[in-house]
């Protein structure tokens, strides 16, 4: 199998220099500068519209667009925590790395490509390319370095997506702004990791979740904004000044200047022909309310967006409804973790594996797996109805699944009394009551004494007994023949049916004689 970019090219050999040396740092100065004007002050709907359509089109300028959703970040509590809920997630997901075959060469790949993602470094620069779900995209670069004959990396440096742009007639060709070169440069193969995440049919650009999220960031500003001054004049009277017909320009002046000092101040002076007079407000709490009912629900908005629920941002209704929730949140992560898989495999592990063992080698599959929540108590509870019908379950994946691990020898352990094993060739005692009572069962009804009935019918009931109690016996036999241990026989010898032996015919008869001998003595 032939590896290849993620244009579909097939990965050539590698350019060492341009691998090996740091191709987009910023810069002071320039297209690729560290400095960027504040776009969300003075955000209107005019302006956003016009950052939208600039950024939206193919080869359009993205610069404004991703300023204000890094902006937003840093002004929206409820939308950072949402994100980062998202982004953490995807961060502590564990790599795991399935070798193309069961050869020890293929092995070996695998284990080396484990390493090479199994370190936190590398667990930051997840954390950064998850930024792609908010801005439709994210870069990382690869610093590669040669060890002797081998191609190792030991750092992938973030990038500010703001120093790249799309190729402007397709508008999905990620290319390096560079000072001169209008449509910007190609990023050679292998060099570059680019996370561009499945959100949304299109452009990229047109992906991320911060285009939807700036309407509800706008709405949010001006909601705040009005509740603000509505807090600043609730619960104060509203101040009304009156001046005469008489009231020269420079008297309404004065007048006016005293209405609007007196909230702060707390005091004023006005000539005697003026009135000055304070009316009550009685917008009560209707009007606190209505903001911050459209605060919560903006803040809904942005949980919704980006969590696709509301319930681990905030405060649930049922456990039912938790139950949903939580269906929806790992569906998000195992999309959010097939496609950093995808990335991954296409932007590291395969240009390492083919630098170091040749293209046309077969290359490790990197997964992210998430695993299905598992209920500990409901398990337990499993567990020991299970035990408690006799099952047999072993302890150690029930101490992993608890998190405990096994008990050292000689170390103090909590429960788990055993009972002591009896010693070879003895009967523990509830095994010898146990026979005990089985046989006095089936031997008490013939034992008759030659007292209460006649001679000869003794006799016969003495010559009768073993055959009327060999199915008895030959079952007990042969339950204990198949039994391989104590608990095993006392169940088989529970189970044993012998059907009718006629055993209680035979009492009866022998009753019937005894009473028959006693009633002719009693005469």
């Amino acid at each position: 199998m032939t590896l290849i970019d993620r244009y579909g090219n097939p990965l050539r050999a590698p350019q060492k220099q341009v691998l090996l040396e740091e191709q987009s740092a910023p810069t002071l100065t320039g297209v690729r500068s560290i400095w960027n004007e504040q776009v969300a002050s003075g955000l209107t709907p005019a302006k956003l519209a016009r950052i939208l359509k600039e950024s939206g089109d193919p080869g359009g300028d993205f610069r404004d667009y991703l300023t204000l959703a890094e902006e937003m970040e840093e002004r929206e509590p409820q939308y950072r925590m949402a994100l980062a809920q998202r982004k953490l997630a995807i961060r502590n997901l564990s790599p795991v790395v399935e070798a193309a075959s069961k050869s020890a060469r293929d092995k070996d790949i695998a284990a080396s490509v484990q390493r090479m993602l199994g370190t936190t470094a590398f667990r930051s620069t997840m954390m950064h390319l998850a930024d792609g779900i908010a801005k439709g995209f994210a870069v990382a670069e690869n610093l590669w370095r040669m060890d002797g004959s081998s191609w190792t990396l030991p750092r992938i440096v973030q990038r500010d997506q703001r120093h790249f742009q799309f190729d402007r007639i397709t508008g999905r060709e990620l290319r390096l702004r560079h000072d001169g070169v209008f449509e910007g440069v190609e990023l050679p193969q292998a060099k570059y990791v680019v996370h561009i995440p499945t959100l949304l049919s299109g452009l990229p650009i047109r992906q991320g979740l911060a285009r939807t999220a700036c309407w509800i960031f706008m709405l949010k500003s001006f909601s705040l904004k009005d509740w603000m001054s509505f807090l600043e004049i609730y619960g104060m009277p509203f101040r009304v000044g009156k001046y005469g017909p008489n009231a020269s320009d420079a008297d309404k002046r004065a007048l006016l200047k005293a209405v609007a000092n007196v909230a702060a101040d707390g005091g004023c002076i006005i000539p005697e022909s003026m009135l000055l007079q304070f009316i009550e407000t009685k917008a009560g709490a209707a009007g606190d309310n209505a903001f911050k009912g459209m605060a919560e629900y903006l803040d809904e908005q942005f949980a919704k967006l980006i969590l696709g629920q509301t319930m681990t941002s905030d405060d649930g209704s049922s456990e039912a409804q938790a139950n949903v929730h939580d269906d929806i949140r790992l569906l998000i992560l195992r999309a959010d973790g097939d496609d950093m898989a995808a990335t991954v495999q296409r932007d590291v592990v395969d240009p390492f594996v083919a630098f170091n063992h040749g293209a046309d080698v077969d290359a490790p599959q990197v997964t992210f797996p998430v695993p299905d929540p598992e209920d500990v108590k409901l398990l337990m509870e499993a567990t020991k109805t299970f035990v408690e019908m006799g099952g047999t379950v072993p302890a150690g994946p029930v101490r992993e699944k608890l998190g405990w691990r096994d008990p050292v020898e000689g170390e103090e352990v909590l429960g788990g009394v055993k009972k002591e094993e009896p010693a070879k060739g003895k009967v523990p005692e509830d095994a010898a009551e146990a026979l005990r009572r089985l046989f006095d069962r089936a031997a008490s009804p013939l034992s008759i004494s030659a007292d209460d009935i006649t001679e000869g019918f003794a006799e016969e009931m003495s010559a009768e007994w073993e055959e009327q109690l060999s199915p008895l016996t030959e079952a007990i036999r042969k339950a204990m023949a198949r039994a391989t241990d104590f608990p095993s026989m006392l169940k088989a010898l529970e189970e044993i049916d012998t059907g009718d032996v006629g055993i209680g015919a035979r009492l009866a008869a022998a009753t019937f004689v005894a009473r028959i001998m006693g009633g002719g003595r009693d005469g």
